[in-house]
């Protein structure tokens, strides 16, 4: 198992410098941090998670730039504000596992876009498990 921890805000920042798009978590890869567990800027970026992402008080994933993300079935998205936030652009999100938002909410869609939770999959908050910012999201 690996796992990146950070006690700073972010876990892991994806800028296209370091990391190459799309990007993979697999499974028994854990990435926890004090803030963002895993954030990006303006880029969009493609993300499959098949491990455990937690941002202890703030978001598991924020997305600047909006983005395409799978949580699989055995993979966990969670942030002490909000599991997941596609903030400067429209996202998709197809979710097999668990999204959990433990103070606001489980997926936020600031501009809008699609949400496919498949059979088994789990969204949950304390205020909203999805909400879509005066934007339409599609949810199948």
């Amino acid at each position: 198992m690996t796992t990146i921890t950070a006690s700073s805000t972010v876990g892991v920042f994806l800028n296209p410098a370091t990391y190459t798009n799309p990007v993979v978590i697999d499974p028994g890869i854990t990435i926890s941090a004090s803030g963002q567990a895993l954030a990006a800027g303006a880029d969009f970026w493609t993300i499959e998670n098949q491990g455990e992402i937690t941002g202890r008080n703030g978001y598991g994933i924020y997305l600047g730039g909006g983005g395409d993300v799978t949580n699989a079935a055995s993979a966990s998205i969670a942030g002490g504000f909000t599991g997941i936030v596609f903030h400067g652009a429209s996202g998709a999100l197809y979710n097999s596992g668990t999204i959990a938002g433990t103070n606001n909410t489980g997926a936020y869609f600031k501009y809008g876009g699609t949400l496919t939770n498949e059979a088994g999959g789990t969204i949950s908050a304390a205020s909203y498990g999805v909400l879509g910012n005066n934007n339409a999201v599609t949810v199948d």
